[in-house]
């Protein structure tokens, strides 16, 4: 069964967050600096689980775990390993999407205004967790006929069990719903509710979903600086949100504007190849760390299965286009599954991640023809992923050596001295709650690299 955390981290059409190019340095070590804008993005968009101190002390080691990083990429490059092919694909990947990011910024940030009252209703709705039974379809008869049976007043637990049968779980498909940690429109709905009412149908991400409310519980009373974080992240929250709405209306104009076309028969042919290659391939991820891009096997069965259409255009606007083969180079840099059970929702996500490749190369093509590949954002955050992807393939070659990272990364620090902003570093602020789903970002759920774990 889908499960709602599962759904809020599908991707969304959203390209960038607000901040503007930031390059106050926070800290250097080696021939890297650390600036103020990338740990806050680090600490805030890649959650860290492994982290099991108190709150004050979540920063420092967040640091301690990006210098660790931009130490293993330093020595990566000492080693020759930004040369290999691999690293240099995905370099041309990484300034692909942020030039695609910063003509985001340039379109929509400076259209997005926020209203006091709604943020002041955002805080309230901080205060409150809302527990809610849900079920999730992808058939929507299916879906029309449980809801109205819910909404006639059959108990979850009944709706359950006729789905999933008589020994169905009934303690399964409940969740809490916190303001700020979910798709939008399943927040909508859980509001609009009082406990026992049914919602309608909820699409999500091309599934459907109806939920029942169950119960509503209150925070207990808020401090003043309980206020402050509730109002700055609600603020924080709200913009992105907004931007996202802007942000669709943007490239729907665009599209139209550049009178893009898809080859919807490649497409099709090109979706059922691979929706069968990630069917067949078996659970492990092969030769690949879990934090690497798409399995390389995938899609170099891709390519073999479809040699003769390679040079085909998949997609054409006015001046440009992108052939099945240069779509298929882009997927390496993607950390593609599709999450879905069966073929039809396979494929169906898809073709969603083709229209996101498709999007990100005809906006790309227009910031670099505005002159936006030379901008201080698009520097900065090309910088940011390659670190992460030489530390990567350092970590790596450790292992292949036979050798510990951990122990290596020990002889780096003495090596290399490290200078932290002290007082930077008390100044910074970091949200409680990771802000992932709130842009999810090209492809996979991920705006910034998520952590490397060095052993």
């Amino acid at each position: 069964m889908l499960t709602i955390r599962r759904i809020v981290l599908f991707p969304l059409l959203v390209l960038a967050c607000t901040r503007a190019p930031e390059e106050a340095i926070l800290a250097r070590t080696g021939g890297r600096i650390i600036t103020r804008a990338e740990f806050v993005e680090r600490a805030e968009f890649s959650p860290e689980v492994q982290f099991q101190g108190p709150e004050s002390a979540r920063a420092g080691y967040l640091l301690s775990r990006l210098i660790d990083e931009k130490l293993a990429a330093q020595s990566a490059e000492k080693a020759g390993l930004d040369t290999t092919a691999t690293l240099q694909g995905l370099t041309g990947f990484i300034e692909e999407m942020a030039m695609a990011r910063e003509l985001f910024r340039v379109e929509v940030r400076e259209k997005v205004t926020l209203d006091p009252a709604e943020i002041g209703l955002a805080v309230q709705q901080q205060a409150q967790v809302r527990k809610v039974g849900y079920l999730v379809f992808e058939d929507e008869s299916l879906a029309r006929h449980h809801q109205q049976r819910l909404a006639a007043g059959e108990s979850f637990n009944g709706a359950l069990r006729a789905l999933y049968g008589a020994a169905a779980d009934t303690t399964a498909n409940r969740r809490l719903i916190r303001w700020g940690e979910n798709e939008p429109v399943i927040e909508e709905a859980a509001w609009a509710l009082a406990p026992g009412q049914t919602s309608g149908i909820i699409e999500v991400d091309g599934a459907l979903m109806v939920m029942r409310l169950e119960e509503v519980t209150a925070s207990p009373a808020l401090t003043e600086t309980d206020l402050e974080q509730r109002t700055r992240r609600a603020r924080t929250i709200m913009r992105s949100r907004r931007e996202a709405v802007e942000s669709d209306r943007f490239i729907a104009a665009f599209a139209l504007e550049k009178r893009l076309q898809f080859n919807r028969q490649l497409v099709g042919q090109a979706a059922k190849v691979l929706a069968g290659l990630e069917e067949s391939r078996p659970g492990a991820s092969g030769t690949l760390p879990a934090e690497r891009p798409a399995a390389v096997e995938i899609v170099h069965g891709a390519q073999e299965a479809l040699a003769a259409e390679l040079a085909t255009p998949l997609a054409t606007w006015n001046g440009g286009g992108i052939t099945l083969g240069e779509l298929l180079e882009r997927w390496q840099g993607v950390n593609f599954s599709s999450g879905q059970s069966t073929p039809p929702a396979r494929r169906r996500t898809i073709v969603h991640s083709f229209s996101l490749i498709v999007r990100d190369a005809m906006l790309a093509q227009e910031a670099r023809r505005r002159g936006l590949d030379k901008s201080a954002a698009v520097r900065s955050e090309v910088r940011i992923w390659r670190d992460y992807y030489l530390a990567l393939a350092w970590q790596e070659e450790m292992s292949r050596q036979g050798s510990s990272a951990a122990a290596a990364l020990g002889q780096l620090r003495r090596e290399n001295p490290v200078q932290v902003d002290s007082v930077m570093m008390r100044g910074i602020e970091l949200s409680p709650v990771p802000l992932l789903a709130l842009r999810p970002g090209q492809y996979n759920a991920r705006v910034a690299p998520p952590w490397i774990v060095f052993d």
